[in-house]
């Protein structure tokens, strides 16, 4: 499974709304839209770098706002991972 299906599959799920298809997300799609609070968001990225073998910077967490940001936050951090 590749970043960006984890990210969605995760963030969908996490979602209040359980019939949310995770490829109906589109990444200009706000977190604020999916009705996650900071802390599920957290939960989320703390499975993503659990997953991933990553460590994403809390200061980067704030300027999350949509899905294309976490989705490109992953990516980043597995690069430099690999570094």
């Amino acid at each position: 499974m590749d970043v960006r299906e984890k990210v969605l599959e995760l963030l969908a799920s996490a979602m209040q709304q359980n019939n949310c298809d995770p490829l109906e997300l589109g990444l200009q799609t706000s977190i604020a839209e999916l009705g996650l609070d900071s802390l599920k968001l957290v939960e989320v990225i703390y499975e993503l770098e659990r997953d991933f073998s990553i460590e994403i910077e809390e200061e980067l967490l704030a300027q999350l706002e949509c899905v294309g940001d976490v989705i490109t936050a992953v990516e980043s951090a597995c690069r430099g991972a690999a570094a």
